[in-house]
Formats: structure tokens, C-alpha cells, sequence
């Protein structure tokens, strides 16, 4: 008691410093959600890079809606807007809608109801014949009428067709996630096989994300979409903001890549063979190579905030208020923003609709532009809090108030310039919090 006495200071320094230690290795939820804060603030000094030229989107708003009727539209109308799309001969059309039900319209069940009864009748007619059926002397102009009747009103039929006309559509996917290693060891679906990066380079027992469970769009769709890609969106749980996401998922053995990594294959042209990823390092894409952290997850660069990227009312492009030229040689995103269809996300840069989230992540692939968190920052900052604890422990009790003062607010100004020095211009994520909190902490 007596040497805590004499020096307060020293016992307190090494108890603030073995907490803040002690923090740095296990967190701390309020420091956990102030880092994420520092990470926003910088996120804005870095944003404002060019969004202009390569990516647009294709909204399902409002006033589409009201014009055209509720949704879900009949597939025909998607259809419409693929074919509008597509007269602009764009790189890639992203439809971010999962079809993965069938669509029945009233009129089809009809149709078909009539066909059945009309067959059943020709065959009851012919069975009664005495040599049984006789031979037909052409179609039946019924039948015909009918069969053309139930083409005009399949929906499905007509968005299929409107799939294979573009010929670069990639379509979304979504998984139930699990934890559970093997946990699904089913045969790989032969409709998502060549959709799935073509080479893994895994260690055993390696870390990723896997699936038991898939939502898909129906086969008819799939067969003619030229990518498919994962919408599984990943948040920070301490403030459940949206800042990276996962580039791929295994499922059935098939490691299926995220939408935006399908959409940039397809947009750069590069085939099944020329994709490939490693667990905790990053997904190659042809000429393209995409960092992550051991999870598998890349930081999105965001390039600004809402209306970041060119934005068309999908009612205007099916009208020909938008000219076809606006699309060439782009990446089209066709994606829902209407009040109740989709909940806009939380994100660095302020709330966006998920089509603008997808917009910048592809944005930060193909402009090869990331912030990464270097493997060594957990080191460093270890070292920041060693040295911080160095400083309140053994330097600031031994100098003046007006020198303490001076020491502290020169450290929290090269502290925070340099960290969003790296960050706004090197793209390095090193945070500063862990040894600003300390440093505070230790002076007061």
C-alpha cells in the first residue's frame, strides 16, 4: 500500500495499460462501436471517387409501380425491360430479382383447364369410331387457338425468351447459412456447376461461409442466365451497418461467388475457368484480383452516398423515355427501391438501396480501388498501446500540466492524421481508437 502511495501514477499506468491490453485481445463492446464510427468518418474523407462511367441502375421505384401496378409485375414486363436494356447492348444486365416460384396467371390455368377438357373430348370422340381413331387431316384449329393463347399468356415463357435474346443477365441466389462443415453433402446441382468459380486453391480445415440451403430461380431461368451470384449481405453486429461483404459460398461442393463477383466476370468477358479464389486471401477474376480477410469478406469502397451512380425509373426505360444508348457498354443493374419491397441498408456513407450497395462493390472490383486492413494491424495497434502506456505511465506524471497538455493533444492529432492519412490515400484500415481512448484515459 505504501509504494502505491508514493507512486500513484505507476500503478495506475500499468492497470490502464493491461486493461486497454486486455481489451485489444478480447474487445469491448462500446470501443468495438466507436472503432466502427472512426471507420465511417473515414469512409467519407475517402469517398468521391469517380462513379460515373461504367455502372448504372435500373429502379423498380415508386412511380414505376404506381404506373405499371403492384408488385410483383408479370414477367412480361421484366421481359420489356430486358429487351429496352438490351437494344443498348450493355456488358452485363444484373436482374436482382430471385424468380424461384413458377407464375400462374388466372388466364394460363384456364387455358389449360380448357385444353385438357377439349383433349379429353377428341379422345372420347375417337374411341368411338370403329377403328378407333381416325387419322387427322391437319392440327386442330382449337387446339392451335389455344396453344397460341396459353404462349401469349406465359409470362415465364416470355422472360426466358427475353434471357436468351440478351445473353448476359446474371440472376441472384440466396443461401440459409450454416456452421457446420459438411453439414449438406448432397451432389452438386448441375444447373449451378457452371456458375461456380472455377479453381479453389483451399487448405484443409480452411474457414468460409457455407449453406444448407438454396433459394434459386427456377430452372428455365437459370439455363439461360449467363452468371449467377450469391445476395447474402453481411453487417457488423455491434451497429449493424453494412461495410463489406462475402465473395463467395460453398454449397454442395460448388463454391458459388457473390452477384457482384458474377457481375464483374461477365462483365470483363471472363469464362467459368478464369475465376478462382483462396480461403483468406482473395477471388481472382481473369485480370482482376479481389482481397479478403480470413472470413472470405472484402471491405466495399464506397463511392459516395444515395445517387452516387445514374439512376433510370425502369417505367421510363419500357416507355423509351430513356434512350438505349445511355446502356452501352455498361454494367445495368435492374434492382427494386420502392417503399416496402426493400428495406433500404445502413452503410458507412448513410442509408442506400441494395442496388446502390451492389453498385459499389462492383465499383471497388473493377476499379481495382480497396481499403483492406493489413494483416500486421493487430500488431501494431498492440504496439501503439504499449508505447501510449510507456507515455502516461513514466512521461506525463513527471512533466507540467501545460506540457502534459501539449504532449497529449500533439499525440491525438498525429495519432488520428496518420491513421486517416493511410486510409484516405493508401487504402490502409489501421485504427486509431484502441490507443486515442487509452491515451484519454491516461491523461485524465
Amino acid at each position: 500500500m505504501n509504494a502505491i502511495r508514493k507512486r500513484p501514477h505507476l500503478f495506475l499506468g500499468l492497470f490502464i495499460t493491461i486493461l486497454f491490453l486486455a481489451f485489444h485481445y478480447v474487445g469491448f463492446g462500446f470501443l468495438d462501436t466507436m472503432n466502427k464510427k472512426v471507420y465511417d468518418v473515414m469512409m467519407h474523407l475517402r469517398a468521391g471517387g469517380d462513379s460515373s462511367g461504367d455502372i448504372v441502375l435500373v429502379a423498380v421505384d415508386d412511380d414505376s409501380i404506381e404506373k405499371l401496378g403492384r408488385w410483383p409485375w408479370p414477367r412480361s414486363i421484366l421481359a420489356r425491360g430486358l429487351d429496352k436494356i438490351n437494344a443498348g447492348s450493355p456488358r452485363v444486365i444484373g436482374l436482382s430479382v430471385i424468380l424461384s416460384e413458377p407464375e400462374i396467371s388466372d388466364g394460363l390455368k384456364e387455358i389449360e383447364g380448357l385444353r385438357a377438357l377439349y383433349e379429353k373430348k377428341l379422345a372420347t370422340a375417337a374411341l368411338a369410331e370403329a377403328g378407333g381413331m381416325t387419322p387427322s387431316e391437319g392440327p386442330d384449329p382449337i387446339l392451335s387457338a389455344m396453344d397460341e393463347a396459353r404462349s401469349r399468356l406465359d409470362n415465364d415463357a416470355a422472360l426466358a425468351a427475353a434471357l436468351s435474346r440478351a445473353g448476359n443477365v446474371v440472376l441472384p441466389v440466396f443461401f440459409k447459412p450454416t456452421d457446420v462443415p459438411g453439414a449438406r453433402k448432397g451432389e452438386p446441382d448441375p444447373l449451378l456447376e457452371p456458375h461456380a468459380l472455377g479453381a479453389w486453391d483451399g487448405e484443409p480445415g480452411a474457414w468460409y461461409p457455407r449453406a444448407d440451403r438454396i433459394t434459386q430461380p427456377i430452372e428455365p431461368f437459370i439455363a439461360r442466365a449467363t452468371g449467377l451470384g450469391h445476395i447474402n449481405l453481411l453487417f457488423d453486429p455491434e451497429d449493424s451497418t453494412y461495410r463489406k461483404e462475402w465473395l463467395y459460398y460453398e454449397y454442395d461442393g460448388l463454391f458459388i461467388p457473390s452477384y457482384e463477383v458474377a457481375l464483374a466476370a461477365e462483365y470483363l468477358g471472363q469464362t467459368q475457368d478464369q475465376t478462382g479464389a483462396r480461403p483468406g486471401v482473395g477471388v481472382s477474376v481473369g485480370p482482376l484480383f479481389i482481397p479478403t480477410d480470413w472470413s472470405g469478406a472484402c471491405l466495399v469502397n464506397f463511392r459516395g452516398g444515395d445517387g452516387s451512380f445514374k439512376i433510370y425509373s425502369f417505367f421510363d426505360v419500357i416507355n423509351d423515355k430513356i434512350p438505349a444508348s445511355v446502356f452501352t457498354d455498361k454494367a445495368v443493374i435492374v434492382t427494386p427501391t420502392a417503399k416496402g419491397i426493400q428495406n433500404p441498408l445502413s452503410t458507412p456513407m448513410g442509408t442506400m438501396n441494395v442496388g446502390e450497395f451492389s453498385a459499389n462493390a462492383l465499383a471497388t472490383f473493377l476499379g481495382q480501388d480497396f481499403v483492406t486492413e493489413p494483416a500486421s494491424s493487430l500488431f501494431i495497434r498492440f504496439v501503439l498501446i504499449l508505447l501510449v502506456g510507456v507515455l502516461i505511465t513514466l512521461v506525463l506524471p513527471k512533466i507540467k500540466a501545460a506540457a502534459a497538455a501539449g504532449v497529449f493533444a500533439g499525440l491525438v492529432v498525429i495519432l488520428s492524421t496518420v491513421s486517416a492519412w493511410l486510409f484516405s490515400s493508401k487504402g490502409m484500415w489501421i485504427s486509431p481508437t484502441y490507443p486515442l481512448a487509452m491515451l484519454v484515459a491516461g491523461y485524465i
